[in-house]
C-alpha cells in the first residue's frame, strides 16, 4: 500500500472535475487501495472491535494527509453514480477524529453522503486529553 499511499498523498486535484480531467488508471487503483484500508478501519471502529484511542496513534497523521485528497473525489463519484454509500466506512472513520485535535475542524459530515450530523456529542477520555466527537446518524 505504501506506493499507493504516496501516490494519493501527492495528488493536486482540488475537485472531482480536476481528478476526472487529469487522472490516469493508476490513480483509480491507488484511490481504491487507500480507501479500502480506511474503510476497514472504519468498520473496526463502527463495530467496536477497535476503539478510537487505539487507532489514533498510528493513523491520525495519514488521515490528516489523505482525507483532503480523496474526499472531493468520493463526493463526486457518489453524485455521478448515485451511490451515496460508497466509501461510507472510510468517511465514518475519518470524521470520528476529535474537533480541535491536531487542528481538525471537521463537523463529522461529508456532503454527498446523504447523512446529517446528529445533535448529540460524546466525550471520550484518553491518557492525552478529553475529545468531543460528533456522531453521525445511521
Amino acid at each position: 500500500m505504501n506506493g499507493h499511499y504516496r501516490r494519493v498523498a501527492s495528488w493536486r486535484y482540488d475537485s472531482y472535475e480536476a481528478y476526472r480531467q487529469k487522472n490516469d488508471p493508476d490513480d483509480c487503483v491507488s484511490l481504491m487501495v487507500v480507501s479500502v484500508f480506511f474503510e476497514n478501519m472504519g468498520l473496526l471502529l463502527r463495530r467496536k472491535f477497535a476503539p478510537i484511542t487505539l487507532l489514533d496513534d498510528p493513523l491520525s497523521g495519514p488521515i490528516l494527509e489523505i482525507r483532503p485528497k480523496v474526499r472531493p473525489v468520493w463526493v463526486g463519484l457518489r453524485k455521478e453514480h448515485n451511490q451515496p454509500s460508497w466509501a461510507e466506512w472510510g468517511e465514518f472513520f475519518t470524521t470520528r477524529w476529535p474537533i480541535g485535535w491536531h487542528g481538525r475542524t471537521g463537523t463529522g459530515h461529508d456532503e454527498g453522503s446523504g447523512r446529517q450530523p446528529a445533535a448529540a456529542a460524546q466525550c471520550v477520555t484518553s491518557g492525552r486529553s478529553t475529545w468531543r466527537l460528533i456522531h453521525v446518524r445511521f
